[in-house]
């Protein structure tokens, strides 16, 4: 595992495939289609209709997502939102960690299409942009079935270490916490995957998820947890839907190819000067703290005992 005090930024732009391109250790956007010549005609003429993220959040999503930070004739025509999914998030976490059955989240999925496309109606616009992790309420993995062949992914990951801090260091700005609850547990905040209430696709060798077991976790365990979940449901969603188109970005300081690769998708320009809307929480890079994220994780890694084949399905987010 790469240490995480190593400073740099990766950014990768792929259609299609994993496979189709190599993480550049420059700072510049590197680009790769792997599409037929007739369908990536289509996307270099007309931005996607529906753009949408992929990821734990904490990894620079807010910035993305707002038009402050883009420029370009066809802004007009774009809808910029941030985790909005018309409903309170407190309401619609309820209706999914009530367990819905298939069908009843293919119509709340299909309720939420419409909701946007009538946004997009009445603003005369073309393209829905929301690169949000709110998604991770039962959203994600039915967007490419219920939207079509107009949707198009960013899968965005950021340093495990940082995004794990991010969460302990943010845990008091949560609304829960303000309300006086103030137990430190990832089950307790708004967007997020909880493994005994929610489906998760992974687990400690040999054990089915309670809340005593969670909780066996310190918070920073369970945001590396959510890390490796997200990879693991996005890695899924691809195998179901192999045509899925996607761009990557991956990052740990520096999030300006990130910027990069949004206007190219969206066919803009990224602003001159960009506006870091979410204070990240960039831990100071000292070896006692290292340590203690290190010996935390290995800890982690222990208890959960991944398969080899788990393991290297993870190794995306592993820096």
């Amino acid at each position: 595992m790469q240490s995480a005090s190593k400073v740099g930024s990766l950014c990768f732009f792929a259609v299609h495939s994993l496979q189709l391109g190599q993480h550049s250790q420059e700072t510049d956007t590197h680009i790769s289609w792997g599409l037929k010549p007739d369908v990536q005609a289509r996307f270099m003429q007309q931005p996607p209709r529906y753009f949408f993220g992929a990821s734990t959040g904490h990894t620079g999503s807010t910035s993305l997502s707002n038009e402050v930070n883009f420029e370009g004739e066809r802004k007009d025509e774009i809808v910029f939102s941030f985790e909005h999914l018309y409903a309170s998030a407190g309401a619609w976490a309820a209706w999914w960690d009530a367990k819905p059955s298939t069908s009843e989240q293919l119509k709340r999925v299909r309720w939420y299409k419409d909701r946007i496309d009538h946004d997009l109606s009445r603003k005369r616009a073309s393209t829905y942009v929301d690169l949000g992790h709110h998604n991770v309420l039962g959203l994600l993995e039915l967007i490419p079935q219920v939207f079509g062949e107009g949707v198009m992914f960013i899968r965005m990951r950021r340093s495990r270490y940082k995004t794990a801090h991010s969460f302990v260091s943010n845990w008091q700005g949560t609304s829960k916490y303000r309300k006086g609850n103030h137990t430190q547990d990832l089950c307790n905040m708004d967007f997020r995957i909880c493994p005994y209430k929610n489906p998760a696709h992974l687990a400690p060798s040999g054990q089915h998820w309670t809340s005593e077991l969670w909780n066996r976790m310190s918070l920073f365990q369970q945001a590396l947890w959510f890390v490796d979940e997200l990879e693991a449901e996005w890695q899924s969603m691809l195998k179901r839907h192999p045509g899925l188109p996607y761009v990557e970005c991956t990052w740990v300081d520096d999030l300006k190819p990130c910027f990069s690769t949004v206007a190219k998708v969206l066919q803009l320009n990224v602003a001159n000067e960009t506006q870091h809307l979410k204070r990240h929480s960039p831990y100071v890079e000292k070896d006692e703290l290292l340590k203690k994220f290190q010996v935390e994780d290995r800890m982690y890694r222990e208890w959960m005992n991944y398969s080899v084949e788990t393991r290297a399905m993870m190794a995306q987010t592993d820096f």
